[in-house]
């Protein structure tokens, strides 16, 4: 029990943070208020005489002192602080929490943040697993840009929104999509509510399980099924991360049967066009031993060689 309640205590100090209104409640140093999901934190080393300040203190007339921020803040810190808009009326400093779109505590996101950590943690004990995989994923046939964007998946280089707020991009950390846990690569691709449809849509079975991270995904469906039926598991997660794309850049929202249809419909004609190329490349094979020419007929072998100075030919004449 200690230890959930540890757990739980440590996730509260990472995941929540001050909305700055009146400053009255925020202690400069010490408190998370700074919008930087990374690092909320000041970096400035303490100042003499002014360690125990408020974030009121760097306000005057709902303004922020920006001269007096610049002259004893650190470039970042003076920057992230100017950045924070100052409302126009009067409203106490609120708690909010990282992992929501709407700054709220509950639960179900609470238990997404925290297995996001874990997932964090384990990403960085599963190069070995991730290894195993990529050598698995050269054993399957399929387009070499589905194999390019697994291989991406499998190392976490996806610009999911958990992977930028990591690499220290300041963009909020739930889904863009169902908006209810982090993003993550497992979520977006195998958890996420809103991938749901294309997966039954696809016929592949989905099973069920506490996976780590996606690289354990990967592994546990290459051991369930054979290559073929891998390649169209890659293929539909290539699919999902599209059409995630096309809903967070433009606005559009692509029908489950058009995103499977899509993919599927890639993997045959990459199959054909394989299949087709391979046939008209076959080279009948020949002997290389001299065979004696048939009754009637004169073999002719010729060989010629050229020298700055000279050159010179010959040829061998035969019958049968």
């Amino acid at each position: 029990m200690w230890r959930s309640i540890l757990a739980a205590q440590d996730l509260l100090k990472r995941g929540y943070y001050w909305s700055i209104a009146s400053g009255t409640k925020v202690q400069v140093w010490g408190d998370s208020w700074l919008p930087d999901n990374s690092n909320r934190l000041i970096i400035t080393p303490p100042i003499a005489g002014f360690d125990e300040i408020k974030v009121d203190e760097l306000i005057t007339e709902g303004l922020w002192r920006e001269d007096f921020i610049r002259d004893k803040f650190m470039a970042r810190d003076a920057d992230l602080i100017l950045y924070i808009p100052l409302p126009m009326s009067s409203r106490e400093d609120q708690i909010s929490w990282s992992f929501d779109a709407r700054g709220e505590y509950t639960a179900r996101s609470g238990y997404g943040a925290l297995r996001c950590f874990r997932q964090s943690a384990a990403l960085v004990a599963s190069d070995v697993d991730s290894n195993f995989v990529w050598a698995q994923l050269w054993k399957v046939t399929t387009p070499p840009k589905i194999l390019n964007f697994a291989w991406r998946a499998a190392r976490n280089c996806l610009p999911t929104r958990f992977a930028l707020t990591i690499r220290h991009v300041d963009t909020p950390m739930c889904c863009p999509i169902c908006r209810s846990e982090p993003e993550t690569t497992l979520h977006a691709l195998v958890e996420c509510v809103a991938t749901r449809d294309v997966w039954d849509e696809s016929g592949l079975a989905m099973l069920q399980g506490n996976f780590g991270s996606f690289v354990d995904w990967l592994a546990t469906m290459f051991a369930y099924c054979d290559s073929v039926v891998f390649a169209k598991y890659l293929a539909v997660c290539w699919g999902l991360w599209w059409r995630r794309n096309d809903i967070v850049w433009n606005g559009r929202i692509r029908h489950s049967q058009q995103v499977v249809n899509g993919c599927f419909t890639m993997l045959e004609s990459w199959f054909h066009a394989n299949e087709t190329l391979a046939t008209a490349v076959t080279v009948p094979s020949y002997s290389s031993k001299w065979q004696k020419p048939d009754y009637g007929w004169i073999k002719i072998n010729v060989d010629g060689a050229v020298f700055p100075d000279k050159g010179a030919i010959g040829a061998v004449f035969r019958d049968h």
